[in-house]
């Protein structure tokens, strides 16, 4: 019983000093973790509106968003960060609009979600994501929907999901400019 005892009282002092460690370790870590974060956006939100010079966070009926601005203080569109829910999970990607409601770019990196390596990872690719570059709202649809964009092999639901996201970010900036009333 004595033993039974010491043990759980070690157990106990490894757990506590371990979790006081990694506590520790994440005060330390999380600013730079977040840093990082910020950095990170700041170059997917430059990837999809290669115009701006600058962007200011804004929100307008509800919606967040980034206005990109340029060298002359001109609006050039603005960045959405969306959500779509793939084969995988979740997918993260910016995606940037012009003042036209043109797609500018769709950017998602390796850690935006976990889709299966090899196949629909390969939404992170540039040859896909090319494809929606100069879109509209009518006109993103897998080639197996009667649209134009080709799906990557063996990752349909991976494509859909890019797709819904974008169309899902058209919307809002819809929304956003006050186009929707139209």
């Amino acid at each position: 019983m004595i033993e039974s005892f010491r043990l759980a009282l070690i157990l106990f002092l490894v757990c506590g000093l371990s979790a006081g460690i990694l506590a520790e370790v994440y005060q330390i870590t999380n600013p730079q973790i977040q840093k990082n974060v910020e950095r990170e956006e700041i170059s997917k939100r430059n990837l999809v509106l290669p115009e701006a010079a600058d962007f200011q966070p804004q929100e307008r009926n509800g919606i967040k968003f980034y206005r990109g601005i340029d060298s002359n203080g001109e609006g050039v569109g603005l960045a959405f960060q969306i959500f779509s829910r793939g084969y995988g999970g979740l997918i993260r990607m910016m995606v940037g609009i012009n003042s036209e409601g043109k797609i500018t770019g769709v950017a998602i990196s390796p850690l935006d979600h976990t889709e299966t390596p090899g196949l629909g990872a390969k939404i992170a690719d540039k040859s896909f994501l090319s494809q929606l570059k100069g879109r509209t709202l009518s006109e993103i649809k897998l080639r197996s929907e009667d649209g134009s964009i080709d799906a990557i092999a063996g990752a349909t639901i991976s494509s859909r999901a890019v797709c819904e996201g974008v169309k899902k970010a058209l919307e809002l900036w819809q929304k956003a400019e006050g186009r929707d009333k139209m």
